[in-house]
């Protein structure tokens, strides 16, 4: 085991550094179960909602607008598992024509 690891300074130094240096969001993004695409997706324009089924049953929901915030990442409301939503430039541009 690394020594890092098991000395518990040198622990929440590393800590530190990842939260100071803004890695944590990056690590974070790596935790999905699964990277989807767009096309993957059902989407619904009376609410803007893009859905993909979970393998648990239930089905994550992904918002227009919070697409086009960067918000690309959903949480199943019934278990544990993330999806990752692999946009390319111009994905979102016929969802946005809808709305006019």
């Amino acid at each position: 085991m690394s020594t890092t690891l098991t000395n518990t300074e040198s622990r929440l130094d590393c800590s530190t550094e990842v939260i100071n240096e803004g890695n944590l969001g990056g690590f974070k993004d790596q935790l999905v179960y699964e990277i989807v695409k767009l096309s993957e997706c059902e989407y619904d324009s009376e609410t803007e909602t893009f859905y993909y089924l979970c393998p648990c049953g239930d089905i994550f929901e992904l918002f227009l607008e919070e697409l086009l915030k960067g918000n690309n990442v959903s949480e199943c409301p019934s278990c544990s598992l993330r999806i990752k939503i692999d946009l390319k430039p111009g994905d979102l541009d016929e969802y946005v024509q809808m709305r006019n």
